[in-house]
């Protein structure tokens, strides 16, 4: 059975560990429950679209990846990743997982608290995440 080519976008991020990390952090805030709702995922959809290019269709590609050793090694160092960005593009993250922790069906309070907690350790000031 050969294995489906991954799309250009999957193979752009598998190669971006900073990439990676961003998108683990933002799959964590649809897991922060432990239950993935219909709403959270839509929005982390439309965000891997919007933010990244991978369409709905690619996610099982880039399941794939996150769970390869380059995924496992991002996860690894993900706030050492993460700490590497410009101001700009962690504000823009810490956006991002406000977006799905707005989605939140059930428990909204673990979300909001998950973006907060990430806000700090990415040097932010609780206000300004």
């Amino acid at each position: 059975m050969r294995k489906a080519v991954a799309s250009r976008a999957v193979r752009r991020l598998s190669g971006d560990p900073a990439g990676l990390a961003q998108i683990l952090l933002l799959f964590r805030v649809v897991l922060v429950d432990g239950i993935i709702g219909a709403r959270e995922l839509e929005v982390f959809e439309g965000i891997c679209l919007r933010e990244f290019g991978i369409r709905s269709a690619d996610l099982s590609q880039l399941h794939d990846v996150l769970e390869s050793a380059k995924g496992q090694a991002a996860e690894k160092q993900l706030y050492v990743l993460l700490k590497q960005l410009d101001v700009s593009a962690r504000y823009r993250l810490v956006g991002l997982m406000r977006e799905i922790a707005n989605a939140c069906d059930d428990n909204q309070e673990q979300a909001v608290r998950l973006v907060f907690m990430t806000a700090r350790l990415l040097g932010m000031e609780a206000e300004e995440a």
